[in-house]
């Protein structure tokens, strides 16, 4: 039986980069499609059908689908969202779980206490996905795109399964990292997330670090350039996650942001932060 929703989580959707810089109609357009996607299995690669989803004339939805399209993926003739597809896998695997139990006369017994301790110690210390209002049967919702491409050797651990190969706190603030023109490996953006968690940092932590420098680079107008700050670096031994980034005062002007002030600061005329590769 097809599955009637996915969770929607708007801490999530409203601290996505991806999110923040379009417009109110990409934003209609983007839910729309991520809604006909959920129930047909992804989008046909038929601009004017795309079109007619979301009521708009074909002109108007080319201009929509340049900024939306960053969050789709084509594979097998049709387009989907990577994240939403990872919600799906999981709401199956849940249920044939729970089909399963099922047949052996209900939930399973636990089977040693060594797995018992496990949970306990695993439960002592909330995570991103704790915070973010966690709940079954699924964890997650799709509002940008990740790249999922690479397998690790480790996938089983740090609440890695078998529909997403990251960690789920990772994933949740990986989606939140605002997007960058050039190379940004999702990969070595993971192992930097791990140091820093092995040397005792919480994920909360990193994750409100992104938020915090994506909306920085949404103020200075930097979103989806190439001086966003790859991630391996944003979580690297500087921990540059651990920085306010915000704007003093005297940045702004009649609430938007002074040239004048851009340009003292070694932004330059286009915003441009130093030391950001």
């Amino acid at each position: 039986m097809k599955s009637p929703a996915f969770q929607f989580y708007p801490n999530d959707f409203l601290g996505s980069g991806s999110v923040a810089a379009m417009t109110l109609e990409e934003i209609g357009a983007y839910v729309l499609l991520l809604c006909y996607e959920w129930n047909e299995g992804g989008l046909p690669d038929d601009l004017d059908r795309l079109a007619r989803y979301c009521h708009v004339q074909r002109r108007t939805f080319d201009k929509l689908w340049r900024v939306i399209s960053e969050n789709f993926e084509f594979s097998g003739g049709k387009w989907t969202n990577i994240r939403l597809e990872a919600e799906r896998s999981k709401q199956l695997a849940y249920r044939e779980k729970m089909s399963e139990n099922g047949r052996r006369g209900g939930r399973p017994k636990r089977e040693t206490s060594e797995n018992d301790e496990s949970r306990r110690l695993a439960d002592e210390k909330p995570q991103v996905s704790d915070r973010l209002a966690e709940s079954k049967p699924t964890q997650s919702t799709p509002f940008s795109s990740s790249d999922c491409s690479h397998v690790l050797d480790d996938s089983e651990h740090d609440g890695a399964t078998d529909a997403s190969p990251y960690p789920h706190a990772f994933e949740l603030t990986w989606n939140a990292y605002p997007k960058r023109l050039g190379g940004n490996p999702k990969r070595d953006a993971l192992k930097a997330w791990r140091a820093r968690i092995a040397e005792g940092e919480d994920s909360d932590v990193l994750h409100d670090g992104v938020l915090r420098y994506s909306a920085f680079l949404h103020a200075t107008g930097k979103i989806g350039t190439e001086y966003v700050m790859q991630a391996r670096t944003f979580f690297g031994p500087s921990r540059r996650y651990e920085e306010s980034w915000t704007l003093p005062s005297e940045a702004k002007s009649g609430g938007a942001l002074s040239d004048a002030w851009l340009i003292k600061n070694g932004y330059g005329s286009a915003a441009v932060p130093p030391e950001v590769q």
